[in-house]
């Protein structure tokens, strides 16, 4: 019945649509006995486009624009974006909130950069007084590994262990949750851990709080026909990245790695370009660098103390400065700097400036490379010159930071370091401190220990990945492919030619990254990894009392202030050999690659 009304209805629907058409009543006929014909525009086309954005949104468009090397669309984007930050200079400039989020980030970025100035009791008592709501993926980080290195992958697994495992299990477990009680090197990695994710935080918290308070408004047809097109295009683009970012959230993880790095960098992308093209080196090169190096996240300190977008190390600012008068842009990118001090002290105020001095750096690596090969020798092409600087950029970077973190393990063991710079007065003369003395010393030859050892091994792992790279790519390129390339005979053309096709290079990637899942699918596929921070203490609490130990106070009242405990009995040693017999090896695992 419905229906058949329905169908009645559809008559007097067109002789609406007719008298709409007609200018009136049905049966009135327009002038001259032509029927007037609709509009030809929809109604909502007639309306004013308009564009919503806001200033971090603009300025990342045109950073868009400038790593996709479309300059004319950069320089449209700069004029409207000059407009609004000069609307917004005032307000941003004053606003509450910013100016605390800023201090914030400064006062843990100068607190990273102190370093182990802060070690010793202080800092046990700084890490018991952290909020546990934050330290929480930390801590549940340690626990899975501590139970996954003791064989534990479901939680029947403890039915299996001996009284021994169990009670390091209890001991370590406790330690994590109360913070007072664990070593030194741990302290400090949680601390760094803490301040890292804060810092991150904060830098999410701030670009939030930015687009808040500067939003734009503009009519399309108001802006010249150019500029128009250019902010609708590169606007669209930047949204689809985030919504790449958020797509690829998971996996793969270096695509989302990658993409969420870059929307933090493309406020930098004119520094970047301009550095860039000063040193002649591939923006997008460096870029992908200070993804790797630090995401884009200035304020970030690494535990070995690597500091700024780059990560530098005091010895690669050095570097820089002794160095300089040989290095190409040096002095167009480094004016008027009187020191390697005050070229350290730039770095760390100003994130572009620490951009330039890792692009000068990056080049003196690049030319030491093509100088090995020889003068008057044939030179690789710049692909395979860039990877191999990018393998020796790296390796110089692993060495240096190990060495810092393998210095200062030992300086803790065999000279606490003083409260203040301690000066000897000898027969008129006043002598260094012989702790001082000794940190170099250490430092000299624990960074020898680390080259011949660390560093090769580390060298010889990322020389076999490129052999299997380079093979990958030979198996899908082909032979016939390999032949017509030798047969150039350009240097190394047989080798690199494989990684030069679009196809064999995403073959190539996605082998060698499915080879990295496949070593650690036995931890994922585990039942501990599922598990949450609640829910991996209620399993070290069944392993303490496994163990004849007192349970830890139960999950649900962690929150509610506790009677003093009696101090925890000293783990048992491990035996030599055994997981968890080597701090340091637990160290790099937990640090995990770079």
């Amino acid at each position: 019945m419905q229906q058949s009304t329905t169908r009645n209805r559809w008559p007097f629907v067109l002789l609406a649509c007719a008298w709409l058409a007609g200018g009136g009543p049905a049966g009135a006929a327009p002038s001259e006995g032509f029927q007037v014909s609709p509009p030809a525009h929809a109604p909502l086309e007639h309306v004013a486009r308009q564009v919503e954005t806001n200033l971090r949104e603009l300025e990342d468009a045109r950073g868009l624009a400038l790593l996709l090397e479309d300059d004319r669309a950069a320089a449209e984007l700069a004029g409207v974006l000059q407009v609004w930050r000069t609307n917004y200079a005032k307000l941003l400039g004053s606003d509450p909130e910013l100016l605390r989020m800023e201090a914030q980030v400064r006062a843990l970025f100068l607190e990273n950069l102190a370093g182990r100035a802060g070690e010793g009791p202080a800092q046990a008592e700084r890490a018991a007084a952290l909020p546990l709501a934050r330290l929480e993926p930390i801590l549940r980080g340690w626990l899975e590994s501590l139970l996954q290195r003791r064989g534990v992958a479901f939680a029947e697994d403890l039915e299996l262990l001996g009284q021994e495992d169990l009670a390091d299990i209890c001991d370590q477990a406790r330690s994590f949750e109360r913070r007072r009680d664990l070593p030194p090197w741990r302290l400090r990695l949680l601390l760094w851990r803490f301040r890292d994710t804060e810092v991150k935080r904060l830098y999410a918290e701030r670009d939030e709080r930015l687009g808040f308070l500067s939003p734009i408004r503009l009519e399309v047809a108001e802006l010249p026909p150019a500029t128009g097109r250019v902010l609708e295009r590169y606007l669209a683009m930047l949204r689809n990245l985030r919504l790449q970012v958020l797509r690829n959230s998971e996996e793969p993880y270096e695509t989302h790695r990658t993409l969420d790095g870059l929307l933090r960098g493309l406020r930098y992308m004119d520094t970047i370009r301009q550095a860039a093209a000063t040193t002649g080196l591939d923006h997008r090169l460096m870029t992908r660098l200070f993804i790797q190096e630090s995401e884009f996240v200035h304020h970030r300190v690494s535990l070995a103390g690597a500091y700024s977008v780059a990560q530098f190390l005091d010895i690669a600012v050095k570097d820089v400065w002794l160095f300089r008068a040989s290095i190409r842009g040096s002095a167009e990118l480094l004016p008027q700097v009187g020191s390697w001090e005050e070229l350290k002290a730039r770095i760390v105020a100003d994130p572009r400036e620490a951009i330039k001095a890792s692009c000068l750096y990056f080049r003196r690596v690049r030319d030491g490379i093509a100088r090995r090969f020889g003068e008057g020798q044939s030179q690789p092409d710049a692909a395979l010159l860039d990877l191999l600087t990018l393998e020796m950029f790296s390796l110089e970077q692993d060495t240096m930071e190990r060495a810092q973190l393998d210095a200062g393990a030992r300086l803790a063991e065999v000279w606490p370091p003083p409260a203040a710079p301690l000066e000897l007065p000898l027969g008129g003369l006043l002598l260094p401190d012989p702790g001082e003395l000794l940190g170099r010393w250490a430092e000299l030859t624990v960074r020898d220990l680390t080259e011949v050892s660390i560093g090769e091994a580390v060298y010889r792992g990322r020389l076999a990945r490129l052999i299997d790279a380079l093979g990958l790519g030979a198996y899908n390129a082909g032979t016939g492919n390999l032949m017509k390339a030798a047969d150039r005979r350009r240097p190394y053309a047989s080798l690199s030619f494989p990684l030069m096709i679009d196809e064999t290079r995403a073959y190539v990637d996605g082998i060698l990254d499915g080879v990295d899942i496949l070593a650690g699918v036995g931890r994922m596929a585990s039942g501990v990894a599922r598990m949450s921070y609640d829910d991996l203490r209620r399993l070290a609490d069944r392993a303490c009392l496994k163990a004849g130990k007192q349970a830890a106070p139960s999950v649900a009242g962690r929150a509610r202030p506790r009677a003093a405990e009696p101090a925890p009995s000293p783990p048992p040693a491990p035996a030599p050999g055994t997981p968890g017999s080597d701090p340091a090896a637990e160290l790099l695992k937990l640090l995990g690659p770079r």
